[in-house]
């Protein structure tokens, strides 16, 4: 009787799991679609050129240089995700936040695809956490995350770069 009870309970358990599971969200999910961040060519940051590299379909997150002010003649920029929609443009995430770049850094994407910014010297500044996959393709999704479509073993994989 024990053994009925115990299979019983596993059972209820799967049982309840399997009813949370609509409830997680899917954070780590996108199509082909979504894929808007493809640098065919380095993306160099001027002062001039201060427009977000890469926006969501929404419009509410862009990816990019973002500009801050050190003097009156001088611009910092930071590889960021902000609020595009917002009046001051709030940066929920920056890539060089301790090592902001100067102008006529870049961002290139290396031979396994992953994002590099190099200052003007061409110092590493930053690189995206990877496992040296070819990436297809990456996104600024609509929630703000900054994801990388890898092939994995042969299979396209999904990966978060922030």
């Amino acid at each position: 009787m024990a053994k009925v009870t115990s299979t019983l309970h596993h059972c209820c358990s799967l049982f309840h799991l399997l009813l949370l599971l609509p409830l997680i969200p899917t954070v780590f999910t996108y199509t082909k679609d979504d894929c808007n961040i493809l640098l065919n060519s380095p993306a160099s940051v001027t002062d001039q050129d201060i427009n977000p590299l890469f926006t969501s379909s929404s419009g509410e997150f862009s990816f990019g240089f973002h500009r801050f002010q050190i003097n009156k003649k001088e611009s910092q920029f930071l590889l960021a995700v902000w609020f595009t929609k917002t009046k001051d443009q709030i940066i929920v995430w920056s890539a060089n936040g301790n090592d902001p770049a100067p102008q006529g850094s870049t961002l290139t994407q290396n031979s396994s695809s992953a994002f590099v910014l190099n200052d003007p010297n061409g110092k590493e500044l930053w690189k995206a956490p990877g496992n040296g996959s070819k990436s297809i393709c990456a996104a600024i999704l609509d929630n703000g995350n900054l994801m990388s479509n890898i092939i994995l073993y042969g299979k396209a994989s999904k990966s978060l770069l922030i």
